[in-house]
């Protein structure tokens, strides 16, 4: 290889990785919003009033369940509009906002995603398992996470043209 080949594939080669910085992430990043604000959509009308797959008690399932957008570390957090006005109470009796389990989960997984694009969808709640698993005491929501993942799937394959990559279960759970 001569000296001007050497030299103009270093060129082409620094050109390609400003454009995938600068550009292709600026794109790839913004079908990834679009995705989350559908997802998030889907999120509010699963769990609508009235809805046959989630009645409210106190709303903060619904409050918990939201997506974050991890770019380098930087978070765009998309949450639901919060509805809930009293508190879950957990199993050892502590009170749980959905809301500000949401935002402590996005905001703590930070580090966990601090290099590359991560599109995460969250249910923050520590019940949100066990209504995926066998359904409310009233029988509804069972595979409702589960559901919202394959919309997930589907979303991701009509802004990009290709199925998900390292998606590793419906729930997967992070240490607080």
């Amino acid at each position: 290889m001569s000296d001007y080949t050497a030299h103009n594939l270093s060129v082409i080669k620094v050109g390609l990785r400003d454009f995938a910085e600068k550009e292709a992430k600026k794109e790839v990043v913004r079908r990834m919003r679009v995705i989350a604000g559908k997802m998030l959509d889907l999120i509010e009308r699963g769990f609508y009033p009235k809805s046959w797959q989630f009645p409210e008690w106190t709303a903060n399932l619904h409050d918990a369940t939201g997506i974050g957008i991890y770019v380098d570390g930087h978070l765009d957090k998309y949450m639901p509009v919060q509805r809930a006005d009293t508190p879950q109470e957990s199993a050892s009796g502590e009170q749980i906002w959905g809301t500000r389990e949401l935002s402590e989960a996005l905001s703590n997984a930070s580090t966990t995603f601090a290099k590359g694009l991560w599109l995460v969808m969250f249910s923050a709640v520590d019940y949100a398992e066990q209504i995926e698993d066998i359904g409310s005491p009233k029988d509804r929501g069972e595979g409702f996470f589960t559901a919202l993942c394959e919309w997930l799937g589907m979303d991701i394959k009509e802004q990009f043209g290709t199925a998900i990559v390292g998606m590793s279960g419906p729930i997967t759970s992070f240490v607080r």
